[in-house]
């Protein structure tokens, strides 16, 4: 079988949700539930569903949701739905829990969605007008639908999912491991087996292909999953990106700074207004709040090391709320105050205040340069780099060894949250300690500087190996030394010449990489610093780049190399920061 360097997205599905248990409703209920409903699909396979239907009434405004996660544990959003007189629909996709044939991630989303619709609008109890809501993979069903331009869809609420697939499981073309394997491997192991897992261990198994049957696990959803990769249409059929002119319903979209799915859900976002806009379209709606995903649900204020005010705050409550307000703005016809809000309302952090904008990214946005420049100029080593907004006006090269043997640790940033304790803000000095780590730093700040939108780095590199990869991570080094993470991210493989994928490079050549990091919003204060990290690792949250040319999903050998990283009139690396003006 070949394999694809680049591993397959559907491999790396999206998180097990944080549902928050169902809390019963006092007093009697104003909805029936029938847990029976059976959908037939066009090639004979069955569906299974739920029914939460409103008792005053016979036809009603219906919103659908799609889930791999047990239909039946979607009550505690459901029944708030149907209390606000909503018929709520609850279906498990196919291959999961009572549903029919094989779960396949992704593949066959949009036609049982669109055929779920077909069924939902014909029922006797819905009026025609049908919403979608869902949170993570839930949100994708929602989205991959919406460019099909089905009559009877009329409005979907986005909880952190998606609508590109290898953007969200294969950023910058690394494979994100600490999302794939223990997603991939929870569906498959007993609980036995799950808690005798060392993931630590399991992470470094080579070749990555094979880590599921190296336990005994026979995955056809591991190997359909890199099947479906290596389909040249199949990649196409499951994002929403190039068919954003396509999608005319409104979209409501809540998404985290700190969440692993967060960016693909503002990029969703983006894209569909954009395409609005030009047509003078439907309204669209972005929340962003500091969360980790699934944090939305709860009330903690910890993200990571650091808590913030209770004002960050949304909870179930509130999400059955703005879900109401959405949802009779646009299949009711009713006038709510959500849409007389600014369209985009994020949460600033270091001011810690939330703050409601025209569009994304703000139009008071200036896309920034910060160059990298070193004292130690053709010699200089970790850890002594400066960034000013000044371009170089002489060479310089900053060199390390990067030993996939020895990677760079995961510390923090927006990461699976199954592992809770390498979530969200950590202090990054014991990192950038380390002699395949480069640092560069501003001087003080001598006025507080907001940055708000999309986060890049543009490396100048060249490298020993065949192929590799180039890491880049924003930090904040507060007052007291403190290294706060804010954004970070990898590119596997420079960028495309002449509009091709560069397979093999040339030892010693200079490339540019183009390091597309995660968006922020962000305050950072007098008297405070920003910082860049480059290295070629962050491990266990991507795959190691061998650096031999050989694809990462199927290495056995590994060569240490060394990478440069240029700074000169030529080929000035930098890192583009949104400031707010």
């Amino acid at each position: 079988m070949r394999i694809h360097r680049r591993f397959c997205p559907g491999i790396t599905i999206v998180a097990v949700l944080f549902i928050p248990a169902l809390v019963a409703l006092g007093g009697e209920k104003s909805f029936v539930k029938r847990t029976d409903l059976k959908v037939r699909m066009s090639d004979g396979v069955t569906l299974a569903a739920n029914l939460y239907l409103p008792k005053d009434g016979k036809k009603f405004a219906t919103v659908l949701m799609r889930t791999p996660y047990d239909k039946n544990g979607m009550g505690w959003i459901a029944e708030p739905l149907a209390e606000a007189g909503y018929a709520v629909v609850t279906q498990d996709v196919r291959g999961q829990f009572a549903s029919g044939a094989m779960f396949i991630p992704f593949i066959f989303e949009k036609k049982d969605g669109v055929e779920t619709l077909n069924w939902v609008a014909k029922q006797p109890w819905c009026d025609g007008n049908i919403g979608m809501w869902g949170p993570s993979y839930l949100g994708y069903c929602a989205l991959i639908v919406t460019p099909e331009g089905h009559p009877n869809l009329k409005a979907v609420v986005n909880v952190a999912g998606w609508g590109d697939t290898t953007a969200m499981t294969a950023p910058g073309g690394a494979m994100h491991l600490m999302v794939a394997l223990p997603w991939t491997l929870s569906g498959q192991i007993s609980g036995r087996r799950s808690g005798g897992i060392n993931w630590d261990e399991a992470f470094r198994r080579t070749p990555v292909i094979e880590i599921p049957s190296s336990y005994g696990i026979d995955s056809a959803q591991w190997e359909g999953a890199v099947q479906l990769y290596n389909s040249p249409d199949a990649e196409g059929d499951m994002r929403i990106s190039g068919r954003y002119d396509d999608i005319k319903i409104p979209t409501f979209h809540l998404a985290g700074w700190y969440d692993f799915v967060g960016p693909t859900t503002i990029d969703a976002f983006e894209g569909i207004d954009r395409a609005s806009r030009k047509r003078n379209g439907v309204m669209h709606k972005l929340l962003v709040g500091p969360w980790l995903h699934g944090q939305i649900y709860n009330v903690s204020t910890k993200v990571g090391e650091k808590s913030f005010p209770s004002s960050i705050n949304i909870g179930v409550d509130r999400l059955a709320e703005m879900s109401v307000q959405w949802f009779d703005q646009w299949l009711r016809g009713r006038e709510t105050d959500i849409v007389k809000e600014k369209p985009v309302k994020l949460f600033v952090m270091g001011e810690n205040k939330w703050k409601s904008f025209d569009e994304w990214p703000p139009h008071r946005t200036e896309f920034r340069p910060w160059y990298f420049a070193s004292d130690k100029g053709a010699n200089s080593v970790a850890g002594d780099g400066r960034l000013s907004g000044d371009k170089p006006t002489r060479s310089g090269e900053d060199r390390f060894v990067y030993d996939p043997m020895d990677p760079v640790p995961t510390t923090g940033g927006s990461n699976f949250h199954n592992f809770p304790k390498n979530n969200g803000i950590k202090d990054q000095r014991e990192v950038e300690k380390r002699s395949d780590v480069l640092v560069y730093t501003t001087d003080v700040l001598e006025q507080d500087t907001t940055l708000i939108g999309p986060v890049k780095a543009v490396l100048f590199a060249s490298t020993e190996g065949r192929h590799t990869d180039f890491t880049a991570k924003l930090v904040e080094v507060r007052s007291d030394g403190y290294a706060a993470n804010i954004v970070d991210a990898i590119k596997r493989g420079p960028d495309a010449i002449d509009g091709k994928a560069v397979e093999k490079m040339t030892p010693g050549k200079v490339y540019r990489f183009t390091v597309d990091m995660d968006a922020t919003a962000i305050t950072i204060r007098k008297g405070h610093r920003l910082r860049v990290e480059i290295s070629s690792s962050n491990f266990p949250k991507y795959t190691r780049n061998p650096n031999t040319g050989e694809g990462p999903e199927v290495a056995k050998r590994f060569k240490k190399v060394t990478q440069t990283i240029h700074h000169s009139p030529e080929f000035a690396s930098h890192v583009v920061l949104p400031v707010l003006k």
